[in-house]
């Protein structure tokens, strides 16, 4: 590669990337719109009538790979934990709360309406989960329409988001490259990552920020910079050197970086090279994008644009909710987060480079994030008027059952909080249930990574054994032993979970003035939705996850699974005929 070829990309990323920050800045447009119109423009405009050097989409390549290290190392940086420890605990809340639900609304909608495979469905959830720190921070800081404290609290709702997210990108990676490796080879890929991600918190926390006091308090500020950066590079690369994304450790070291105590310093010195990598970053993912494949994907861009934008309002509205604020805070914040990350751009990205998803989808993301960037500003110039015509132009009913919702809520708080231990009960049944929710669906992930092989695995031996059956009817028997143990496994968690949250349920009900003492009492709420068998309800919902969850047996899988649940029947109703028959003796 010659200078001038290089100088000649240069030239056009760097220009369009001024150009638009220019033009969008007098709009009051966050910035990265005008990046992915720019990249966009020199993909399907520029490229195709102007000679470009052959090496423009390797520099191109290098310069997005650059900008993705630097803007998640700042990002990272940014995790003020003075601000973490105030307002942790809430943020916190909101953020458990809507961030499975929105991969769980993510999955279903991709899994039943677009028609998407089981990974791609779990991709698309990952995808729409979190919102963009960079889009949200700069359009309350331009408005400046919410207080000062409000949006500290939603900017620290956005980064929890990207930890998160984090989380979700190391375990979706291996599901991402399932169909290129082995049942063992993923096993070392999730252990290594689980190491790996151990030893980043526990020694670069206790390591990385003393180096780094060192550094600064007995050197210059250039070596100071130099060295945080080398060590966000050393963690890009042993990121991708284990099978996760680079984002992933420049990220991570800019959180141990923000540990030390010069982290402002280093804070100031690395801005300026945030904005220029962030710029070409975005440029070049509107790079991968083409105009017909864009237009085609329009309807799709939109779909995605709105369940994003649903879901993130209803879950955010929803957290807010149960901590306790006000509609109008509620209201405001989840309007405000109404834009999709940059995680969204790397997951997609990642799914497209392992075939989990096709272009014209990674397109639509791509489109699904301009539309919330643009829709963003003006949603939030207009949410207090809407909180007016709300109030005004509601019907009358509705804005009285909110005014009950609300005063339950608060009279169930001022309860609550009157009973000593009642805190203590929430808080362990809550983490046991959630200890049952993350097992479940962590053995159905490794389920389903190991279908294939581990029923190919079964039948051979199977085949081995009885030679008289052929490899078909073995494979056969191996997907129902296969299944079999896939609903065994979940029947004890289920069962559990069934239990702690009908004890939450019955706690909440029957609390009174007494404190947490039970009452044998009937209520049409507890006949209804908990006065069933806590085994026949796992039973009922271990069938409706075995049924939707990615497996074996493409036909003839409900046949299966409905036998499976008549033979169970079948043992309960004998166990309960034995235990009646016990009880009259």
């Amino acid at each position: 590669m010659e200078e001038p070829q290089f100088l000649l990309i240069m030239m056009v990323i760097v220009l369009a990337a001024g150009f638009c920050s220019v033009v969008f800045n007098k709009l009051r447009l966050p910035a990265i719109i005008g990046y992915l119109l720019a990249g966009i423009v020199i993909k399907n405009v520029v490229q195709k009538n102007f000679e470009m050097p052959e090496s423009t989409d390797v520099i191109i390549e290098i310069l997005k790979d650059l900008g993705l290290i630097m803007l998640f190392f700042c990002i990272g940086t940014e995790l003020n934990m003075e601000k973490l420890r105030s307002n942790s605990k809430f943020a916190t809340v909101v953020v458990i709360l809507q961030l499975p639900l929105m991969i769980f609304i993510g999955i279903i909608f991709g899994f039943f309406f677009l028609k998407l495979d089981g990974v791609a469905a779990i991709s698309l959830g990952a995808i729409i989960s979190g919102s963009s720190t960079a889009v949200v921070a700069s359009v309350l800081k331009a408005q400046e329409r919410v207080s000062s404290e409000e949006a500290d609290i939603i900017i620290l709702i956005t980064i929890m988001e990207d930890i998160g997210q984090i989380v979700i990108l190391s375990m979706v990676t291996p599901l991402f490259l399932g169909s290129m490796m082995s049942a063992i080879g993923i096993i070392k890929l999730v252990t290594l990552i689980a190491l790996f991600m151990t030893l980043v918190f526990v020694l670069g926390i206790q390591f990385v920020p003393r180096v780094l006091n060192w550094v600064g308090d007995n050197t210059s500020e250039e070596a100071l910079l130099i060295f945080s950066v080398g060590i966000c590079f050393l963690m890009a690369y042993l990121s991708i050197s284990i099978g996760m994304s680079m984002a992933t450790g420049a990220f991570l070291t800019g959180v141990i970086v923000s540990q030390c105590n010069h982290v402002h310093r280093i804070e100031e010195m690395v801005s300026p090279m945030k904005e220029f990598f962030m710029s070409i970053f975005f440029i070049s993912v509107g790079i991968e994008v083409l105009v017909n494949d864009f237009i085609n994907s329009v309807g799709m861009a939109f779909a995605i644009f709105l369940l994003f934008a649903c879901a993130k309002f209803f879950t955010v509205f929803l957290g807010y909710y149960l901590c306790g604020k006000s509609f109008e805070n509620g209201f405001v914040s989840s309007v405000s987060l109404i834009a999709m990350g940059e995680f969204a751009f790397v997951i997609a990205a990642e799914a497209l480079k392992n075939n989990v998803i096709d272009r014209e989808f990674y397109t639509a993301v791509i489109g699904a994030a301009l539309i919330s960037s643009i829709v963003l500003p003006i949603a939030s110039k207009k949410m207090f008027e809407m909180i007016g015509k709300i109030r005004c132009n509601c019907p009358e009913s509705i804005v009285s059952f909110g005014h009950m919702i609300y005063s339950a809520r608060d009279d169930f708080t001022d309860k609550m909080n009157e009973f000593k231990g009642f805190n203590e009960f929430m808080i362990k049944n809550l983490k046991k249930s959630h200890f049952c929710v993350i097992f479940i669906i962590t053995v159905e992930i490794i389920f389903m990574l190991l279908t294939n092989s581990a029923t190919k695995f079964f039948s051979e031996y199977l085949h081995g054994i009885m030679t008289n059956l052929s490899i078909d009817q073995t494979l056969v028997i191996s997907c129902i032993v296969y299944m079999a143990v896939n609903f065994f496994l979940l029947l004890l968690p289920l069962t559990t979970l069934i239990k702690t949250c009908r004890r939450m349920i019955n706690v909440i009900i029957y609390i009174d003035d007494k404190g947490l003492e039970r009452r044998d009492v009937s209520h049409p709420f507890y006949k209804k939705f908990v006065g069933y068998s806590p085994v026949a309800l796992a039973v009922f919902i271990d069938l409706i996850i075995m049924n939707i969850a990615p497996g074996p047996f493409s036909f003839g899988r409900l046949v299966v699974i409905a036998v499976i649940g008549i033979i169970i029947f079948i043992i309960g109703l004998i166990y309960l005929r034995v235990r009646g028959l016990h009880s009259e003796v």
